[in-house]
């Protein structure tokens, strides 16, 4: 009875087992003629072999403050605002007068007594209220780091419309640029950057800071394009005082790439427009300052990194159409 129990449960299960078999074989012929047919696709898994593309975004973006620190003279001092839009691919290139006109706490003076008095956090400020925006870096060139970030970018050459001589007489050092066109290596860079007694003052001397390194920029894409890294390690490691660190070079790095690969002059001189009151400062006009929001594209990007968003203005001001240098020619 035992074993004819064990015959009927080995041919149930031989049973089960077969049907299963003739089962699966048809359904795979069914779906084979099917997929001939094109009722059923296969499952296909593809990969793409495709570099994914970059796209710079808001936080990109960034304001920055340079200054040419070459010795304890108004005249040794340029300031130079800088918005980076590598979505836009452009750097916009704002010459500021070392005699420009800002108040800070109530505090009335120029952006050189608030730099020789507070350092770069008091010409942050008086930027910062002078132009109505947020400044979120800085760069600090002295006379030898300026020459050694000069020297990782193109030799670029600008038309001087005199002749420049000057003997200072604390360093003794001698410029002569002659008028006309002129090679400008680092060394005569900095010199004419650094001059004196420009015909019309600060304001000629602050054009030149923004011609030149506007066209500094833009001369050399190819060798931003080709050797990004060995020219901004060679910036941070200029010796220059700044709070821009390695990391905020990694972190914006592709950005730049991008900006550098997808446009040849990046750079736009956007120069400023005032007048100069009693005291012998110059004070921006309220159309420039206005203008400043559209250069930066703040209107469309707003400041993510001023606080609560809101401008840091000690005086208030409304804002309307921008002023390009050549538009002011």
């Amino acid at each position: 009875m035992a074993k004819k129990s064990t015959k009927i449960a080995l041919t149930y299960i031989i049973t089960i087992v077969v049907t299963v078999v003739v089962i699966l074989t048809v359904g795979l012929i069914m779906i084979k003629t099917m997929n001939r047919s094109g009722s059923v696709s296969d499952i296909e898994v593809t990969s793409s072999t495709e570099p994914e593309v970059y796209t710079p975004g808001v936080l990109d973006n960034q304001t920055t403050l340079f200054v040419l620190d070459s010795e304890d003279r108004l005249t040794a001092s340029a300031f130079v605002l800088t918005r980076l839009l590598p979505s836009e691919k452009k750097l916009v290139i704002v010459p500021l007068q070392s005699d420009m006109y800002a108040t800070v706490n109530g505090v009335e003076g120029t952006i050189y007594d608030f730099y020789c008095s507070d350092g770069i956090q008091g010409a942050k400020r008086a930027v910062e209220n002078a132009c109505g925006l947020t400044v979120e870096k800085y760069m600090i060139f002295g006379k030898s780091s300026f020459e050694t970030m000069a020297a990782h970018f193109e030799t670029v050459n600008h038309v001087f419309s005199d002749t420049l001589i000057y003997e200072n007489e604390k360093t003794g050092e001698v410029t002569v640029i002659r008028e006309g066109n002129c090679t400008l290596d680092p060394t005569t860079m900095r010199k004419a950057f650094t001059y004196p007694n420009y015909k019309n003052g600060e304001t000629e001397r602050a054009a030149v800071v923004g011609e030149v390194v506007t066209d500094l920029i833009n001369a050399s894409g190819d060798r931003l394009r080709t050797s990004m890294d060995q020219i901004f390690n060679g910036i941070l490691n200029s010796g220059a005082e700044t709070d821009i660190t390695v990391y905020d070079y990694d972190f914006k790095k592709d950005a730049l790439q991008y900006m550098a690969d997808n446009s040849s002059e990046c750079a736009e001189l956007v120069l400023p427009s005032g007048v100069y009151d009693a005291e012998g400062r110059y004070v921006l006009d309220t159309p420039f300052v206005n203008s400043l929001r559209s250069w930066f594209s703040l209107d469309i990007y707003g400041d993510y990194d001023s606080d609560d968003n809101e401008m840091p203005i000690d005086s208030s001001s409304e804002l309307p159409a921008a002023y390009s240098a050549k538009a002011m020619e």
